[in-house]
C-alpha cells in the first residue's frame, strides 16, 4: 500500500469548537495509523497533520515521526491548533470538521535494536523523556541543536523544537572567511576579548583603515 492508502481521518458533526476534542480523537487515529503501519511491516519518517475548518480552512504541517508514540502524535495535533486558538481565529474559521493524518515518508519497518541486557536502547528512553518534558513545557520547551552553514561557530548552530523538520529558507554558502575546523569544545555566549601579538611580544592592531 502507498502512504495515502494508510492515511487515517476523522470528522467532526457538529465542529469540533474545542482543542480537546481535536487532540483526543488524534490519539485514536494515531493508534489507527500505527496499527496500519505495522500490519505492513512499515515505519514513518514523516508525518503530516491536516486540519480542516468549518469555513474551509485547512492546517497542514509536516512533523517528524520516527516511533512516535499515540499520544506523542496527538500533542503535536494540540500544538499546530495553537494557529487557531486564540487571536480571534476561532470566530473566523469556525470550528474544526476534520482531522487527517498521513504519513509523508515511509520505509520496511527494520525493527529496534534492544541493549545487550534485554532493555529499550538509551536513545529510545532519551526520546521518550524528551516527549514527556515537551509535554509539560509546550512545543519550544525543548529543543535540539541542528548544524547550519555559517562563517563562526556561534552562527553554525540553531535550536531546533523536537518533532520538527529542518527549518526552511536557511542560507546556503559560500562562505568566505569561515572558521575552519577543528571546532572549539566551547563556544561562549558572549564574545571574549582576546589580544594578538606578535613575535617580539608587541600588540597587533587594526586601523581604521584596516591596516
Amino acid at each position: 500500500r502507498g502512504a495515502a492508502d494508510l492515511s487515517v481521518r476523522g470528522d467532526f458533526d457538529p465542529p469540533a469548537e474545542q482543542a480537546e476534542r481535536v487532540v483526543f480523537a488524534a490519539k485514536r487515529l494515531a493508534g489507527e495509523l500505527h496499527e496500519g503501519l505495522a500490519a505492513d511491516g512499515l515505519a514513518c519518517v514523516r508525518l503530516e497533520v491536516a486540519v480542516g475548518f468549518a469555513d474551509g480552512h485547512v492546517l497542514r504541517r509536516l512533523w517528524r515521526h520516527e516511533g512516535l508514540s499515540a499520544l506523542a502524535v496527538a500533542e503535536r495535533v494540540r500544538w499546530q491548533l495553537s494557529a487557531w486558538q486564540g487571536g480571534g481565529a476561532e470566530d473566523v474559521w469556525g470550528g474544526v470538521t476534520w482531522v487527517e493524518l498521513a504519513p509523508d515518508q515511509i520505509v520496511p519497518d527494520e525493527g529496534r535494536q534492544e541493549a545487550l541486557w534485554g532493555r529499550t536502547a538509551v536513545t529510545d528512553r532519551i526520546t521518550r523523556a524528551a516527549d514527556r518534558v515537551q509535554a509539560l513545557l509546550g512545543h519550544r520547551g525543548i529543543t535540539r541543536p541542528m548544524l547550519v552553514g555559517g562563517r563562526g561557530p556561534g552562527e553554525r548552530i540553531v535550536r531546533v523544537p523536537v518533532g520538527d523538520l529542518a527549518p526552511a529558507g536557511l542560507p546556503e554558502g559560500p562562505w568566505p572567511g569561515r572558521v575552519t575546523g577543528p571546532a572549539p569544545a566551547v563556544v561562549p555566549a558572549s564574545p571574549s576579548s582576546a589580544e594578538l601579538v606578535d613575535a617580539s611580544g608587541a600588540a597587533v592592531v587594526v586601523s581604521a583603515r584596516c591596516e
